[in-house]
């Protein structure tokens, strides 16, 4: 019988006691560096790990609307104005997209003549979708408990500060709420301070009146890592505040809400074990599968629901505004507020493209977008409407908050390096995270008189040793990993920035910058290099070649295309987007005065 391992965890595993040395190890990964452990890379050609991305974005994105005993799924998941498919689907399409890369690698272990393969994986499914004849196993290993105590005391202290803050008991007679989950991110002021704060809405904030409330929560990215206290985590960036744990705090004293909370969770643990024994296609089998293995994440999100639906009853609120208005998070609050009457209203807070699930409504499910949502230009609105079956008056093109310091800054004519600029981002493909920084290290590794300046994306702000690890193991000394830059003053000093679909592309045309962008599986998400705006890279011999032509002025950016993508994607770089902002929330003002 030939035996092998198959190795696919994003944990980075250095105990050489789960493998047989006699019998050979297969990984996806190069982050797996164990001792007496030879491991040979096995990987997912390109195309077909694009045709899995969209078939499977494809199926979970329909699920919703699947018919089983004359409902829907989103029927079956609805409770009040709580679906709980459209607070999973966007974690559902990530674990059934890294399952099926998993499979399809098994199958060509199988093609290799294996006939029992042993995984260490992240993942739980059937494994009885495999021929009789072939034997795959899971190994389970102890999962370390990588949990920081002083993270936890940190944390508790933190949430008790804020729910018994004097600022919750504040008289408050403001029409619109703003929800801000608290980022610390630096943000340059125009008087050229730096100052703590939301990085998307600090200007916006600055311009608030008392009409507008902040309704400010801290949420922790995990307990695994000491974090220091700042003092952005125990005030707001507005003098009108209110904080969001002193309503989770307070909802949970009270043994009526306790006995509705438990009843909901019944509730939909029925529906989620209904749709796992009357769904027959494997792929909708497994999905129900998955959101009993999320329902830690559904508890919380249905006691945010309740806690706000009983916050909400009671309160004369016009409107209520998130960033990421689609996440469960923010959700949980605009849903409770919509049932109350209140308008609900969208920040668009990064580009939007084909493949994220959170902007993808079918004519259905309209209902569970936000009332508003305020874009940055005509190609977003023109996107959500055509893509997402988003109306066309729900939809106002204000431009982009943070374009509005662009006027008061200026390159810093002193630099002496030559700066390369990665924005990194939080990819759900772990193999494809690594596979991109690895490429762009490389690359830049033996470049004179070059810096490489790794941006971390804030939901990586933890993330400092991971790629300080890739770093090590390809051998670059010539790097910097920035934590508290500001990033439109790292933007103005680079000289090229590299990145794969993130926001930071778009902000890179701004500045009139050369864009690279990382893109091996030729999908262009963002559409960067359609529009002409950003050169293909797919490899570290790419990434080199078109830095040293860009160099050495063999190519350039193209400017009338750099132009034409500012209009498309942006209102206007006129320093007048808090304006527009600020009077959208009048006009709704208006609307509701009219109504009555």
């Amino acid at each position: 019988m030939r035996i092998c391992y198959f190795l696919n965890s994003a944990r980075e595993l250095t105990d050489s006691k789960i493998f047989d040395n006699n019998l050979r190890v297969y990984s996806a990964s190069k982050l797996h560096n164990i001792p007496n452990v030879d491991i040979e890379l096995i990987d997912i050609e390109p195309k077909i790990k694009k045709q899995i991305n969209q078939d499977v974005f494809e199926y979970v994105m329909n699920f919703g609307n699947e018919v089983f005993n004359n409902k829907s799924i989103n029927e079956h998941l609805l409770f009040g104005n709580f679906n709980l498919w459209q607070y999973q689907r966007f974690r559902i399409y990530f674990l059934l997209r890294n399952i099926k890369y998993e499979v399809h690698l098994i199958q060509e272990l199988i093609k290799l003549d294996y006939n029992k393969i042993l995984i260490v994986s992240d993942y739980q499914y059937d494994l009885s979708i495999y021929n009789s004849s072939i034997i795959v196993e899971r190994i389970k290993i102890q999962k370390k408990l990588n949990i920081s105590i002083e993270s936890i005391v940190k944390y508790a202290l933190i949430f008790l500060f804020r729910a018994f803050s004097l600022s919750n008991f504040k008289r408050s007679t403001a029409k619109h709420l703003i929800y801000d989950q608290v980022s610390q991110q630096p943000v340059l002021q125009k008087d050229g301070s730096i100052k703590v704060g939301n990085s998307h809405l600090s200007y916006f904030y600055n311009s608030m009146g008392e009409d507008y409330r902040i309704l400010s929560e801290y949420l922790i990215q995990g307990f695994d890592k000491p974090y220091s206290l700042k003092k952005g985590l125990l005030s707001s960036g507005h003098k009108n505040y209110l904080f969001a744990e002193h309503i989770l705090f307070k909802y949970f004293f009270s043994l009526n809400n306790r006995k509705k909370f438990k009843r909901l969770i019944e509730f939909f643990q029925d529906k989620i074990v209904f749709l796992e024994n009357n769904i027959s296609d494997a792929k909708g089998k497994r999905i129900a599968n998955l959101l009993t293995q999320v329902s830690s994440s559904s508890k919380f999100y249905i006691y945010r629901y309740l806690a706000f639906s009983d916050y909400f009853q009671d309160k004369s609120i016009i409107s209520i505004g998130a960033l990421d208005e689609n996440g469960p998070a923010a959700r949980s609050i605009l849903d409770a507020a919509k049932q109350f009457g209140i308008a609900t209203v969208g920040f668009q807070h990064g580009a939007i493209h084909r493949l994220h699930p959170n902007y993808r409504f079918s004519h259905s499910e309209i209902r569970y977008q936000p009332d508003y949502t305020l874009v940055w230009g005509k190609k977003w609105k023109d996107f959500l409407h055509y893509f997402g079956n988003y109306s066309f008056d729900s939809v106002k093109i204000v431009g982009q908050i943070r374009t509005d310091i662009i006027s008061h800054l200026s390159r810093n004519e002193n630099k002496k390096e030559f700066i390369v600029l990665f924005a990194s981002q939080p990819q759900r493909d772990s193999v494809l995270r690594e596979r991109t920084a690895r490429d762009i290290f490389v690359a830049v590794k033996n470049m004179i008189n070059t810096t490489l300046h790794i941006k971390l994306h804030p939901g990586e702000i933890n993330d400092y040793g991971y790629y300080k690890n890739i770093a090590a193991k390809v051998g670059i000394a010539n790097y910097k990993i920035l934590i508290d830059a500001e990033l439109y003053l790292t933007l103005v000093d680079s000289d090229i920035i590299i990145t794969s679909f993130s926001t930071v592309g778009i902000e890179a045309v701004y500045f009139n910058k050369p864009l690279l962008v990382y893109d091996p599986l030729s999908q262009d998400i963002q559409g960067y290099i359609k529009d002409g705006v950003g050169f293909q890279v797919r490899s570290s011999d790419e990434i080199q070649t078109i830095i040293n032509d860009l160099r050495t002025k063999n190519i350039s950016i193209n400017q009338l295309k750099y132009e034409k993508f500012i209009s498309d994607n942006t209102y206007a770089l006129d320093g007048l987007v808090v304006e527009r902002v600020l009077n959208f929330f009048r006009s709704i003002e208006l609307k509701k005065r009219d109504d009555f």
